[in-house]
């Protein structure tokens, strides 16, 4: 898909539970998912200073790591929406062919008119290629899982960072 200007509009709302949608390449979509109001990264940002969340226990509810450094006290809905988002913008380290049900991470680019260049994009050229028109959908593989070290150097962005 050469056009980016829309892309979100044609990225999947919703699916059955367990599933994952599929474009006609087999390439692995995400649902959309709408950008944070300026209010919901002030909730955010009060609540990351104090001391970073847990992704896994906060969006798979469990963690199983040993003594994890990471917050595990309850979010804001306001603080999980953006906890998603920003991982949503994170690339998945298994980019379009990821099957995982639960996997938090990015298989493409959500933003609108990004051609991969744009600042506070973290998603390679390749993810800003898929075509987001869903044509299938799977069952999801939940042997697959990730663990808070696979991806490593991820930096949370500033909310400035995003455009859209």
């Amino acid at each position: 898909m050469k056009d980016r200007s829309n892309i979100s509009a044609y990225l999947p709302t919703s699916l059955a539970p367990g599933y994952i949608a599929l474009n006609k390449d087999a390439q692995r979509l995400d649902l959309y998912m709408r950008p944070p109001t300026q209010e919901e990264w002030s909730i955010y940002n009060a609540r990351f200073h104090k001391q970073k969340p847990c992704n896994n226990f906060h969006l798979q509810r469990v963690c199983t790591a040993f003594g994890c450094p990471y917050d595990h006290q309850e979010l804001e809905p306001e603080a999980r929406h953006v906890l998603e988002y920003v991982l949503k913008c994170s690339p998945c380290p298994r980019k379009s062919g990821c099957r995982a049900s639960e996997c938090f991470y990015g298989h493409v680019c959500q933003k609108d008119g990004c051609q991969g260049q744009m600042k506070g994009c973290r998603m390679k050229l390749d993810l800003h290629s898929v075509d987001p028109k869903m044509a299938n959908m799977v069952l999801a593989d939940d042997e697959e899982e990730l663990v808070h070290g696979d991806v490593e150097g991820l930096q949370m962005p500033d909310e400035n960072e995003y455009l859209w």
